[in-house]
């Protein structure tokens, strides 16, 4: 027994008093701690778990709805072929094949031709099919139509049924913390009764050790998820027979196993397992400074086209084989982005690099043609071509892909991108004058100029020609040479050809003078024209005063087109007239045929009419061959009053050029 007013007893007094309080205080603060970290790490791990898997459901969405859609062009491509064929049985046997795939409601296949339905598979799924309609043409022929639905609801789910997974192990998850931590802090207390002041910091020392620093590492891993890597457990750091171990076992083998199958979805090709577009999208985002090269195989349609999808896919695995063995020694990364395209990216040592990387693209680019790929029976001997550009330009992938384009354009191996090239100012000029179609569309000034046209025998205008033309925003003048090839791609020549049809019309119908239109092989083919004509027609009644004209070289093409076009617009009382006669192969068979009523000459046997002997045979057969047939002639590109004689004595019926009169505006004067 101590003396209770002995120093000693008082300084052990003090001493255990201090220990004791130092104890409980360590004691709640570790509580407190543990609790508070236990909340942290809990709310980390599932904001980290929520917004990855939120990330991954999106791109495990956008990767299925652009492979349905792939799926479904590639359908309509391959039953286009057997219904061109009308092998019938073909396309049931692929039908029924396509329908395997579990996202396809139904399908049906409808010869437009023979009006009959050639094939029809429904599954009957749900009711969350979604339907979609495809035209399928042949040649620019429209010869079916593809109708079919489909649904998103196996990938839904799946995401349901991964999303449940990560609900349900993350609920362990919670627990299993919970309950380590408490038996954590049991532990720690335990010891600290005992051990007193002198285990104090060895306990902590092994708190730290064997609970904070496995937590922190945990958290380590956790914020990898943002940066889509792939988890491996580190063994130096958690040991299976620790509570915090366990945790950590069960986290690997459970949650994060299920994310690496996401990520590795998210940011690998399934064909070929190279990376991504997306993951290519991530890194250039992440990266200052790089180097980017795309390069696509040349003609590899044919080998789909020729060969099938199999023989394609086959195609492409060995590529991608091919540029991993070249590039992984060297440190570049290697990308598959769709069909046939791939990119390089180079993001090492950028500045010193420019040149050795263009020189290693065009080093692979040789090496490829080298190659011989077999499969079967078949052996391949392939071309590359490749766009390149940097991280300086403004949107770098735009960049190699209008480079590449610009190296196929013109048989180039390898075209690096600037904003030099000529492709560059094309596209510009392209958006412009599309900018200036829609502005023109918009503010009603698309409009014709008529030209006039005189009978020689009466020596009058007794027609005009109704030429196409567009203003901008500044009254400047566009003709059909600035703007209508671009209008076939940008999908509003239709509005522009019909305005001027109906803008012609109508300023001809209170007049007895003819007018001539321009149509084209799309106008023709189109599936407006004939009730839009009989439309115009009910409305201006002008028809019988109508002459349209075609294109020799692009109208007797599609012979059987043209002639029922003629036959239909016959009927409504309009005449036909074939342009441009003379020039290159003209088909004197196809004219008797389609029994046409004027022959347009040639302009450039006209303007050389006086100077050129073999022009002059030309004309002469050409009026004679009219003569005998009942066509009368028109030659155009009247410019002197020297060839008018000439055109005239040699028994011409029509003349036309800016000897008679230039394009203008309708004159006021309504008869001839």
């Amino acid at each position: 027994m101590f003396d209770k007013e002995s120093i000693k007893f008082k300084l052990i007094f003090v001493i255990s008093l201090a220990i004791a309080s130092m104890m409980a205080l360590l004691i709640l603060l570790q509580l407190f701690g543990t609790k508070f970290l236990e909340k942290k790490v809990e709310q980390s791990s599932l904001e980290h778990i929520q917004h990855y898997s939120q990330n991954t459901q999106s791109v495990q969405l956008k990767l299925y709805e652009q492979s349905l859609d792939f799926y479904i062009e590639t359908i309509a491509q391959i039953l286009t072929y057997d219904l061109y064929n009308v092998d019938t049985e073909a396309i049931l046997q692929k039908a029924q094949k396509f329908m395997l795939h579990e996202g396809l409601c139904t399908l049906s296949v409808l010869d437009t031709v023979s009006l009959t339905e050639v094939a029809r598979i429904d599954k009957s799924i749900n009711n969350t099919c979604k339907t979609k309609t495809i035209e399928l043409s042949y040649k620019d022929n429209k010869i079916g139509i593809l109708n079919l639905s489909y649904t998103l609801e196996p990938i839904h789910e799946q995401m349901r049924a991964n999303q449940a997974l990560i609900t349900e192990n993350t609920s362990e998850l919670k627990k299993t913390l919970k309950t380590t931590t408490l038996s954590s802090i049991g532990v720690q207390i335990f010891l600290s009764l005992f051990v007193m002041a002198f285990l104090l910091m060895f306990v902590a020392t092994q708190i730290n050790k064997n609970v904070i620093t496995p937590i922190y590492k945990m958290l380590e891993e956790m914020k990898q998820f943002r940066e889509e890597k792939i988890l491996t457990i580190d063994h130096a750091y958690y040991k299976e027979e620790d509570e915090i171990g366990k945790l950590m076992h069960y986290f690997h083998k459970h949650i994060a196993t299920l994310i690496n199958r996401l990520n590795k979805r998210a940011n690998y090709d399934g064909l070929t397992q190279l990376l991504s577009r997306q993951r290519l999208l991530y890194d250039l985002d992440s990266q200052q400074q790089f180097l980017l090269a795309i390069v696509d195989i040349d003609r590899f349609k044919e080998i789909n086209n020729y060969l099938g999808i199999s023989s394609g896919d086959h195609v492409l695995k060995s590529t991608a084989e091919l540029l991993s063995r070249f590039f992984d020694p060297l440190d570049y990364r290697v990308y598959r982005l769709s069909g046939d395209e791939f990119a390089i990216l180079s993001y090492k040592n950028y500045a010193a690099n420019a040149l050795a990387f263009k020189q290693t693209i065009t080093h692979f680019l040789d090496d490829f043609e080298n190659q011989e790929l077999s499969f079967g029976d078949e052996h391949l001997v392939l071309s590359m071509s490749a766009g390149m550009a940097d991280s300086s330009a403004n949107e770098p992938m735009v960049a190699a892909m209008t480079a590449l384009g610009y190296a196929k354009k013109t048989k180039q191996k390898l075209v690096v991108f600037s904003k030099n090239l000529p492709v560059i100012e094309e596209y510009g000029t392209n958006l412009k004058i599309t900018k200036i179609i829609k502005h023109a569309i918009t503010d009603n000034l698309v409009f014709p100029h008529f030209q006039p046209i005189q009978c020689l025998r009466q020596e009058k205008v007794v027609k005009y020609e109704a030429l196409m033309r567009i203003q901008d925003e500044e009254g400047k003048l566009y003709y059909p040479l600035d703007f209508l090839a671009i209008s076939k791609h940008t999908g509003t020549y239709d509005t522009l050809s019909k305005t001027i049809i109906q803008k012609a019309l109508e300023a001809f119908c209170d007049t007895e003078f003819d007018v001539t239109i321009n149509l084209s092989t799309r106008d023709i083919e189109s599936e407006y024209i004939y009730a839009f004509l009989e439309e115009l027609q009910t409305r201006y009644n002008v028809m019988h005063r109508v002459v349209f004209e075609i294109t020799e070289q692009e109208g007797i093409s599609n012979f059987e087109t043209v002639r029922e076009f003629a036959q239909n617009v016959k009927k409504m009382g309009a005449k036909i007239a074939i342009d441009d006669f003379g020039s290159g192969y003209s088909n004197f068979e196809n004219i008797i045929h389609l029994e046409v009523d004027f022959l347009k000459i040639d302009g450039s046997l006209i303007k050389n009419i006086l100077t050129d002997k073999n022009a002059q045979i030309v004309v002469e057969t050409i009026v004679s061959f009219a003569k005998k047939l009942g066509i009368e002639t028109i030659a155009e590109f009247i410019s002197s009053e020297a060839i008018y004689t000439k055109v005239k004595a040699m028994g011409i019926d029509y003349a036309q050029g800016y000897y008679i009169g230039k394009p203008g505006a309708f004159p006021s004067k309504r008869h001839p």
